[in-house]
């Protein structure tokens, strides 16, 4: 599993001095802000953005408002988060509306959760940026005073992975500082923001192994978000089998942990159907069985198109072109001529994996073809199987299923066949 991003992108990031002037009297109050405040401020700045949105939009129109899955463990039953946009497409390169280049680029100098092509499609993208901008500044200030205090207080070891000094001390405060940041970095929709949001989000794992803030519940989604479906499958692969162990040391930092590396994504789904395992984990791996069935039929078609024989040079433009899944472009899977037996495969086991989570929770799959106003839901005490827990799961996933063309359409079909059984 790496922590950085593609090489080819981190070397396009420049350093570039902003043309837009900081407002520093408004840092200097951020800083006197805990995170309870900055999640007050947040929903005051957008109830009436959200207000207008939910009397406007038709019934065809997915709502906006985002999940937040460390409500539980905020003081003074705090349950107020800002609203994010629904995703059907990740910006991956300039965050400019219109712009498509994704090399040669800048981080905003303010927030440095997007990125820019140049001075000009900065401050022409400021008026739209300028609420986000404002949103994750406050929210790094204040994740970096929990650090900063954190550190001061327990000692420079308190951050390392190696040491379970951390899990020692009352480190609340970083923790829903952490996600707070990482949460507000998720609604930007922007790959480099989400990005640095996982990031936040593993490290923050590695640090408290057994995960009371639910990290684990939103990582996967996260990756698939980027196109790291390899990713995404380790990650709930070593959830699903080491994580599921009795004998687990969740205090022997030195042990190995999340360490699984290229798993077999096309194996037998049964190993994620186990009581205990995550719902939100077992929903990403259905949406990531589904990307490759996808794909997978596209190849099919591509194939037939262009003629019995597909030399290798047309095969990787097609799967450069066609297909969702990373997985693709490194397996031999898909240099097989016949493709059927591995589809067939694939949609069987998407059924064992929508009757899984149809048995965990029977709101969830009919909530993801029409969400409603699941999204703009904020359970607070939920239990498994209930809608509370079915609207915190559909908000960790759904960008990543609105983002992926057609996933939504192939678990309808699931789930008509099920309800006329």
């Amino acid at each position: 599993m790496s922590l950085t991003p593609d090489s080819s992108h981190a070397s396009s990031i420049s350093t570039v001095s902003s043309p837009i002037p900081v407002n520093n009297n408004s840092i200097s109050g951020s800083l006197r802000m805990d995170t309870t405040q900055f999640l007050r401020q947040c929903a005051e700045e957008d109830r009436a953005e959200l207000n207008d949105y939910i009397m406007n939009r038709t019934p065809s129109t997915t709502a906006d408002l985002g999940d937040s899955f460390f409500d539980y463990y905020m003081s003074d039953d705090v349950r107020h988060v800002s609203p994010f946009q629904v995703s059907t497409c990740l910006i991956r390169g300039c965050a400019k509306s219109g712009c498509a280049r994704t090399n040669g680029l800048s981080p905003c100098p303010a927030c440095k959760a997007i990125l820019y092509c140049s001075h000009e499609h900065q401050r022409l993208g400021r008026p739209d940026h300028r609420l986000a901008c404002a949103k994750v500044k406050k929210a790094q200030m204040l994740f970096d005073k929990e650090s900063r205090l954190l550190r001061n207080r327990v000692g420079s070891t308190v951050f390392e992975e190696t040491s379970y000094s951390f899990c020692r001390t009352n480190s609340l405060k970083y923790s829903t500082a952490c996600v707070a940041l990482a949460e507000t970095l998720l609604k930007s929709n922007n790959a480099h923001s989400i990005w640095l949001a996982l990031n936040h989000l593993l490290k923050l794992l590695r640090l408290q192994r057994s995960d009371p803030m639910g990290a684990g519940d939103v990582v996967p989604a996260i990756y698939i978000r980027l196109g790291q479906d390899q990713n995404a499958f380790d990650f709930c692969y070593w959830w699903a089998t080491i994580g599921q162990r009795e004998d687990v040391d969740w205090l022997n930092y030195r042990g190995l942990f999340l360490d699984t590396q290229n798993a077999d994504a096309f194996g037998e789904a049964e190993i994620f159907t186990k009581h205990g395992m995550s719902l939100s984990q077992v929903v990403a791996i259905t949406l990531l069985k589904i990307r490759l069935v996808i794909d997978l039929q596209s190849i099919h078609q591509a194939r037939e198109l262009a003629g019995p024989v597909v030399p290798q040079e047309i095969l990787d433009v097609i799967l450069e072109y066609v297909t969702f899944s990373s997985i693709l472009t490194t397996s031999k899977n898909v240099k097989q001529q016949d493709l059927s037996q591995h589809i067939k495969s694939l949609r069987e086991q998407i059924g064992v994996l929508h009757g899984t989570v149809q048995g965990a929770n029977q709101h969830f799959w009919p909530a993801l073809i029409e969400p409603g106003d699941n999204l703009t839901a904020r359970p607070t005490l939920y239990s498994p199987g209930d809608e509370g827990h079915m609207q915190l799961v559909l908000q960790h996933n759904y960008n990543a299923w609105a983002e992926s063309t057609g996933a939504i359409d192939v678990i309808k079909s699931y789930q008509d066949a099920h309800t006329s059984s």
